[in-house]
């Protein structure tokens, strides 16, 4: 992923331009899983000073039970903003992830998610602790974003599921 890990953050501006990707396929680990297995998403680790707009995700995909911690199409964690973007028809086979979301898997303190959506999408688990349309867990700031048509094939007890966010520490 781009700015992998929270010492390499994405701390640039990347701007999408209304363009889409299609068939992303995240690994179920990082190419750099020597050094840090913990991430997969097209953005790893957004950093205070990043911002990810305007970019959409259409028919994205995990591989079935990856092993990262955190999974979101367009990042990972996020501290810093995502802005306009959103993901559809696209599928999380959720293996043992501690958070799980179609636009982040980890929204930090400082992290803002702004206008964006998740449709027609679907997150399969059987052993994840938190998942969400937007993100699975919530920490940060999320502004006028929306979820529809989207699936949660949950398997486990122990599991905190919700539209917009699985989990929150935030007001």
């Amino acid at each position: 992923p781009i700015g992998y890990y929270e010492s390499l953050p994405f701390n640039q501006v990347f701007d999408g331009e209304g363009h889409s990707i299609y068939h992303l396929t995240l690994p179920d680990k990082s190419i750099f899983s020597k050094v840090y297995s913990s991430y997969s998403g097209l953005f790893g680790f957004i950093g205070a000073g990043g911002t990810v707009k305007d970019l959409h995700l259409k028919h994205a995909k995990t591989i079935e039970d990856p092993v990262c911690t955190r999974i979101g199409f367009i990042a990972t964690q996020n501290e810093g903003t995502i802005m306009n973007c959103s993901v559809t028809n696209s599928i999380i086979h959720n293996g043992t992830n501690d958070a799980s979301g179609f636009i982040c898997g980890q929204l930090s303190s400082s992290g803002y998610i702004i206008n964006c959506y998740a449709t027609n999408d679907t997150i399969a688990t059987s052993n994840s602790h938190r998942v969400g349309g937007i993100t699975g867990y919530a920490n940060g700031t999320i502004l006028n974003c929306y979820t529809s048509d989207n699936y949660f094939k949950l398997n486990s007890s122990d599991l905190k599921a919700g539209g917009i966010a699985g989990g929150s520490s935030s007001s």
